[in-house]
């Protein structure tokens, strides 16, 4: 069982944090360099598809971590959540739900700017998100890393 929720945590984290980078790199990208009038027909048309994806593989990768941790034997105890392995996956959680809770007013500030075609604060606000989420991926592969990826 151990090896079927690892496996799950493995994967839908790739797809997260692949999609992560492909949209804040990419398709933020794309939208900045369309002309202004043609952004938001765009993110409309693409946002069903993405949406359920990213969101859908956030939920499989925490789930999957959390009975990863108890699955494992490394946290048998609340007190085990104070060591160094049980300190740096806390960790991971909160700076993922944390990280959400600040991203998603970015988000909701970039979308406002594509229906008011409002091109400087888009800009503005795509740079912000990316250079956050840049930051996020980067903070969780240390601390993934540090933690042998949970083997």
């Amino acid at each position: 069982m151990l090896e079927i929720v690892h496996y799950l945590h493995i994967i839908s984290a790739t797809v997260f944090i692949g999609n992560v980078i492909f949209f804040d790199w990419a398709v933020g990208g794309a939208l900045a360099r369309l002309p202004v009038n043609e952004r938001l027909r765009f993110a409309l048309a693409i946002r069903p598809f993405s949406g359920h994806l990213i969101m859908g593989s956030l939920a499989i990768t925490l789930i999957a971590g959390i009975a990863r941790l108890f699955l494992s034997g490394a946290i048998q105890s609340i007190g085990d959540l104070l060591g160094g392995y049980g300190l740096k996956a806390m960790a991971a959680l909160i700076l993922v739900v944390v990280s959400e809770g600040i991203a998603a007013p970015l988000r909701k500030k970039m979308r406002k700017s594509l229906v008011d075609h409002d091109d400087a604060e888009y800009q503005k606000q795509w740079r912000k998100h990316r250079a956050f989420n840049t930051a996020l991926v980067l903070s969780l592969l240390a601390l993934m890393t540090s933690m042998r990826m949970g083997w």
